[in-house]
C-alpha cells in the first residue's frame, strides 16, 4: 500500500507539472504576441509621423524656394544721386523764397540707370523749372512736398517713357531738403 501511495503522489505531481507548465507556456506567447504588437505598432507610428514631417519639410523647402524667386525676380536697388543739388528761388508771400533739395533717384534696371545719366541735363532742367513753379504755403505741409516728390517722379518716368519706351525708375528721394 505504500507502494501505491507513493505512485499516486507520484501521477498526481506528474499530472500537476504539465499543467502547469502548458499554462506558462500560453502565458509566455500571449506575452510574445503582446510586445510584438507593441514593437509593431511603434515602428508603424514612428515611420507616419516620419512621413508626414518629411512631407511638412518638402513644403517648407517648397515655400522658401518660392521665396527665393519672387527675391531673384525683383532686383536689388540702384540709387544714383543727381548732383549738384538744386537751388531754386520763387515768389511766396511776397517774399522772394528759396528751396534747396538734394535729389536720387532709385530704379532697378542697370540699363535704366545709365540712359539716366545720358538724360541728365534733360532731366535736370524739367526738374528745375518744375521745382521753380512751386507754391512755398504748399511745400510746407508734408503733405505738399510729397506731391512735389510724386511730381518728380512722374516727370523722370516721362523723359525715359520717350527715350527707353519704358518708365526706367521708381522713385524719386528727396535727402535733403531746406527751404527759406
Amino acid at each position: 500500500m505504500a507502494e501505491k501511495k507513493d505512485l499516486e503522489i507520484d501521477v498526481e505531481e506528474t499530472e500537476e507539472a504539465p499543467k502547469k507548465k502548458g499554462g506558462s507556456k500560453m502565458t509566455l506567447i500571449i506575452i510574445i504576441v503582446a510586445v510584438l504588437l507593441i514593437v509593431g505598432g511603434s515602428i508603424g507610428a514612428t515611420l507616419y509621423f516620419l512621413s508626414s514631417s518629411e512631407d511638412t519639410i518638402e513644403s517648407e523647402s517648397e515655400s522658401e524656394e518660392e521665396e527665393v524667386e519672387e527675391v531673384e525676380l525683383q532686383k536689388e536697388a540702384i540709387y544714383q544721386k543727381i548732383s549738384p543739388a538744386f537751388v531754386v528761388n520763387f515768389q511766396g508771400s511776397g517774399k522772394t523764397r528759396y528751396l534747396q533739395v538734394h535729389v536720387t533717384v532709385m530704379g532697378r534696371d542697370p540699363d535704366a540707370m545709365a540712359a539716366l545719366e545720358v538724360h541728365m541735363p534733360l532731366i535736370k532742367n524739367n526738374l528745375t523749372l518744375m521745382f521753380s513753379s512751386q507754391n512755398f504755403d504748399e511745400l510746407k505741409t508734408p503733405e505738399g512736398k510729397e506731391k512735389m516728390r510724386q511730381q518728380s517722379t512722374e516727370a523722370i518716368q516721362a523723359i525715359m517713357q520717350k527715350e527707353l519706351k519704358r518708365p526706367g525708375i521708381e522713385t524719386v528721394l528727396f535727402t535733403n531738403f531746406v527751404m527759406q
